[in-house]
């Protein structure tokens, strides 16, 4: 099956929608299902000037700096108990420690 031509304004609107979407060339692409390589060429082709985001990520690609902040309450993590059939009990950090003991012994015992 053959695709049809876009007309000059077609592409125009479909240029300016991506601008205005906020997203990266390669995401509207796959988001409109729109092939790639033809937006870069519209856009080449209209004088635009392609920015990093637009560049399809590559493997081994870095990633670039991305800040971290790490919120530090002093609260320690929760513990969490596995069992093989995929059961979880999740455990809060702050459990008391006789309770948790009597929690174990019950646990245990029901085998």
């Amino acid at each position: 099956m053959r695709r049809r031509r876009r007309t000059a304004e077609e592409i125009a609107a479909i240029l300016q929608e991506q601008r205005h979407s906020g997203l990266s060339l390669l995401a509207f692409a796959r988001e409109r299902q729109l092939c790639y390589a033809n937006l870069r060429r519209w856009r080449s082709r209209q004088g635009a000037q392609p920015s990093a985001k637009d560049a399809p990520a590559q493997s081994g690609d870095d990633p670039g700096f991305v800040p971290v902040h790490i919120q530090s309450e002093g609260r320690a993590l929760d513990y969490v108990l596995d069992w093989p059939d995929g059961r979880s009990l999740r455990i809060p950090a702050g459990f008391e420690p006789q309770r948790l003991r009597r929690l174990l012994r019950m646990l245990e015992a029901m085998g």
